[in-house]
């Protein structure tokens, strides 16, 4: 069995009170264009909403998750980010495809990866490995290495934790099934990291390009200065064009002159 070219994307697990934003719909609009999937899923609870969301509609069908994830085993999930880490890794079991956090951009094609039946990068931080993301997810339906995760995610998940279970527990497993699962570095998922993501936002004289083993970038939303230009920087196009020398427009760039 080969992972399907299905993308699903997660967003709307808590009440929206915010239109959503530009860099997300650049998230679902560039999985479009580079990869051509078969489908796009966008999984909502509460709806969103706004100009570039009325835009994403024209790119993935809408799927509504009836019940958000309230506990893991007997623990209770707190955070709405623990409901969504629970939920793609169902999702994945039951669909198979690529799971794609809201805050990435897609640079080059995967279809290399849909070969095998599980594709997991890296993440690292301050030179150490600390786990593998989750923020990218590649599986075949009923994968093995997906239903080994869930099947001990509860013993790992820590209601006031963060990664135990979502990025700690999933390299453990590899390390004792490594048949089961290709790892890539972080350079494919996870680089520039969370320690240093200003330096996709910053202007540089001499931008370098995209790192050739980058295959879809993690914009790290849970970090204060990705936040703010997500939130409330990079609005619309006018931001990319009128930054050129940074890392996120170069990305955006990219895209366009290979579409």
């Amino acid at each position: 069995m080969t992972i399907p070219n299905i993308v699903h994307f997660i967003f709307g697990f808590k009440e929206q009170t915010t239109p959503f934003p530009f860099m997300f719909y650049v998230a679902i609009w560039s999985a479009h264009s580079v990869n051509h999937p078969e489908r796009i899923l966008l999984h909502y609870h509460h709806m969103p909403y706004g100009p570039w969301f009325e835009k994403v509609k024209e790119l993935c069908e809408l799927c509504y998750v009836e019940h958000v994830p309230d506990y893991i085993g007997t623990k209770p999930i707190v955070q709405t980010a623990h409901a969504a880490d629970i939920y793609r890794l169902q999702m994945l079991k039951q669909h198979g495809g690529i799971y794609l956090d809201i805050d990435t951009i897609c640079v080059r094609s995967w279809s290399h990866l849909l070969q095998y039946a599980c594709v997991l990068g890296e993440e690292r931080a301050h030179d150490k490995l600390y786990g593998l993301s989750n923020a990218i997810l590649f599986s075949e339906p009923n994968g093995a290495f997906v239903n080994i995760w869930l099947q001990n995610y509860a013993s790992y998940f820590q209601s006031s934790g963060w990664g135990e279970a979502s990025i700690q527990m999933p390299l453990q497993i590899a390390h004792l099934f490594p048949d089961y699962c290709h790892v890539l570095s972080n350079k494919a998922f996870c680089y520039p990291s969370w320690e240093m993501c200003e330096k996709i936002f910053q202007t540089v004289d001499n931008v370098d390009d995209p790192d050739p083993d980058l295959i879809t970038l993690h914009l790290w939303n849970t970090n204060t200065v990705s936040k703010e230009h997500i939130e409330s920087i990079i609005t619309d196009w006018t931001w990319v064009t009128d930054h050129p020398l940074t890392l996120y427009a170069r990305l955006i760039q990219k895209i366009l002159n290979t579409k």
